[in-house]
């Protein structure tokens, strides 16, 4: 009789300097990345420079993963099991919401979109966990558009899955610049949030973008694009000096 593998989905507490920070539901693999990027993501990147050590270890059912810095930096935690990573829970106003993100650099040059948009079926490829479960989200970074140069983390949850791709990128020490944020689903407000912190100026999806997260995409200077599929897309926000021009 053939059983079918699922999807981990673990406990995972994250704490800071010997506090909690946070729980989290999420995918027993990379929880050093995941620790790593959900600072960076929900707090700024510049805390990562000051990271010393990541600890992981596994006891009561539950995966700890310990990060110390230099600095002895102390977050107000968030209480209980924490079910989506976006930081809305400090903004109680849509236009809080909107503007509670930091407006992204452009890039050095224009790109050929139909090359991006290429690149999106590719995903599937480094994508293991998914082919043996079919029950995870995938998160990608672009560097360009060469064959391999780019990073692909999986996790049951979306938003941990940026996390952690952000997470392998900073621990990687790599000191270009990643151009492209790919999503194996949807993209909503709290993703167009961790990509403005880490200044990504494009996001391309599988899915569709929530009304929200285009709304936000245009105050930040983000270019989102959805539907990313047999070659075609649909762009929303800027897109002069992120294309490059229809001969």
């Amino acid at each position: 009789m053939e059983t079918d593998e699922l999807a981990d989905e673990s406990i995972v507490q994250l704490a800071l300097n010997g506090s909690v920070l946070s729980t989290v539901l999420a995918t027993n693999r990379d929880l050093d990345a995941l620790a790593v990027g959900h600072l960076a993501c929900e707090h700024g990147p510049n805390i990562v420079g000051d990271i010393e050590n990541v600890e992981c270890n596994f006891s009561d059912g539950i995966h700890h993963v310990a990060v110390t810095t230099n600095n002895g930096l102390v977050i107000k935690p968030r209480p209980g099991l924490i079910t989506t990573s976006c930081g809305a829970c400090e903004a109680s106003e849509r236009t809080r919401l909107v503007h509670v993100v930091e407006r992204v650099d452009d890039l050095p040059q224009t790109i050929d979109l139909s090359e991006l948009l290429e690149a999106m079926p590719r995903l599937n490829e480094h994508q293991p966990l998914f082919s043996k479960t079919g029950g995870v989200h995938a998160a990608g970074l672009l560097y360009s558009f060469e064959a391999d140069d780019g990073l692909l983390r999986e996790d049951i949850g979306r938003h941990n899955a940026v996390d952690k791709v952000v997470g392998a990128h900073l621990l990687s020490a790599r000191s270009d610049r990643p151009m492209v944020l790919t999503l194996s689903g949807r993209c909503g407000w709290d993703i167009v949030a961790k990509a403005a912190r880490m200044n990504i100026p494009i996001i391309a999806s599988i899915g569709a973008a929530s009304h929200l997260a285009a709304e936000t995409a245009r105050a930040c200077g983000i270019t989102l694009v959805t539907f990313g599929r047999q070659g075609k897309g649909t762009v929303i926000g800027p897109v002069q000096g992120r294309f490059q021009g229809k001969d």
